[in-house]
């Protein structure tokens, strides 16, 4: 049975109870996300993992936004997270997020260095230019 195949055969109830675990692990982070020690770690080392997992450019975002929302956001903890934001394929969810980083940028070398790296896998020379544009 190829992909196709084994995908038209399950139950919509089956690809809706997937969705909806795929939402709450969203939910779950974004939740966790203030609780999480922002100076590394293996709590933090750990919610970057969960958040790879999140299939969802969208949901993988507001996972990583609502990180960016803590109070304490510096440094440590804006490196793993812009170098996470790679992982997204979406060009238009990519720039938006490194966008959205530029307000909790500090400046060092490191986080410069990352969004860089960060900015340079979005394939699409508009939404690029546009995520280099907020520095």
């Amino acid at each position: 049975m190829n992909d196709e195949e084994a995908i038209s055969s399950r139950p919509w109830s089956c690809i809706r109870r997937d969705r909806e675990r795929r939402r709450a692990r969203c939910g779950f982070l974004a939740v966790a996300a203030p609780f999480v020690p922002g100076e590394g770690g293996a709590a933090l080392d750990a919610w970057i993992a969960a958040s790879e997992s999140i299939q969802s450019n969208a949901e993988r975002g507001q996972a990583i936004r609502a990180m960016l929302r803590r109070s304490d956001t510096t440094g440590d903890l804006t490196i793993p997270l812009i170098e996470s934001a790679a992982e997204i394929e979406s060009d238009t969810e990519k720039a938006q997020l490194l966008i959205d980083v530029v307000s909790h940028y500090r400046g060092s070398k490191e986080e410069h260095s990352a969004y860089q790296a960060t900015a340079a896998t979005i394939g699409t020379d508009i939404e690029r230019e546009r995520a280099l544009d907020a520095l």
